[in-house]
């Protein structure tokens, strides 16, 4: 199992401080060989961060392995082209590190067909030369006719190639997105509810369950997505289903919190991985904690080698 940290917003503490915790804490996570670390796209509070993008891109530049994850990204503060492009971006800074997860539409008040329309146009986005794409809610370029197959379409192989520009002032019917990432397929991960639950595990998309859901309830999540997985074409399709939790060394269990020793933390992270398969643990770090880099070291050094025996 992968194992991860996260954050919660600055809340009250200055932006400046606590950012500047949360960089210290990403370069000791990469030192002691976590696997991954996640930037939330927040939009609520004065220290809401609302440019995840920006903030990977600058600790690509503080860190060599560790995974960066642009977490809960939210369809309706940019086009999908452009959030293509901003992972592109990163994952070429960072030399192919870069993951995206989508926030739920319930999250962001919008249509399960308009995440599903971003899912799919940014992966051709990363994929393809030029293309076009017809949904409800996003049509690339912008001129794509109502005629045009829905989703994703190619030009044909009969029709006269030429450069975008040699055409001059017009837009041509079929786009490349650039840049393109450095790895064929950054990971994608969608927050899983159960009103995404039977599209994400029927189409192989990896759940990714916040830390702000009950832990019963996302069990429950999770084990119901891999029983519907288990019955879709989509079994053989390899996800990595990530479970966030707040961690309490010394502490209790809550409904949010894995608490106790490490003995014990470590098998409450064992129990979810066999109840609900979950491959992918992440640490949603407090603000009490923020600047707590030692914790790292008893997560790298204790809890995750119990995990992994």
């Amino acid at each position: 199992m992968r194992f991860g940290i996260s954050w919660d917003p600055a809340g009250p503490t200055a932006l400046q401080d606590a950012w500047r915790s949360q960089v210290a804490e990403a370069v000791a996570a990469d030192g002691v060989g976590l696997d991954s670390l996640w930037i939330h796209h927040e939009r609520e509070g004065d220290n809401a961060l609302s440019a995840p993008s920006a903030a990977l891109a600058y600790l690509s530049s503080k860190t060599r392995s560790i995974q960066l994850r642009m977490g809960l990204r939210q369809a309706d503060r940019g086009s999908p082209v452009r959030i293509a492009e901003e992972v592109a971006i990163v994952d070429l800074f960072s030399r192919g590190r870069v993951g995206l997860c989508l926030a739920s539409p319930a999250r962001q008040d919008v249509a399960l067909s308009q995440v599903q329309e971003l899912v799919a146009l940014t992966a051709a986005a990363w994929q393809l030369d030029d293309f076009r794409f017809r949904g409800e809610h996003t049509r690339f370029p912008a001129h794509t006719p109502d005629e045009a197959p829905p989703g994703v379409s190619l030009p044909s192989p009969e029709e006269e190639w030429r450069p975008q520009w040699e055409w001059g002032p017009a837009t041509p019917d079929y786009l490349a997105v650039t840049p393109k990432p450095a790895q064929v397929a950054p990971a994608m991960h969608v927050e899983l509810d159960r009103a995404v639950l039977r599209w994400l595990a029927e189409a192989g998309i990896s759940p990714f369950v916040p830390a702000d859901v009950p832990t019963d309830e996302a069990l429950r999540l999770l084990t119901d997505y891999q029983e519907v997985r288990r019955g879709s074409p989509a079994v053989t399709v390899p996800v990595e289903p990530v479970l966030e939790r707040r961690v309490a060394l010394g502490g209790t269990t809550d409904d949010h919190t894995f608490g106790g020793t490490p003995v014990e933390i470590a098998d409450q992270i064992r129990r979810a991985g066999r109840q609900a398969g979950v491959r992918h643990f992440v640490w949603r770090r407090t603000a009490a904690q923020r600047g707590r880099s030692d914790q790292l070291f008893t997560a790298a050094a204790e809890i995750q080698p119990l995990v992994q025996a």
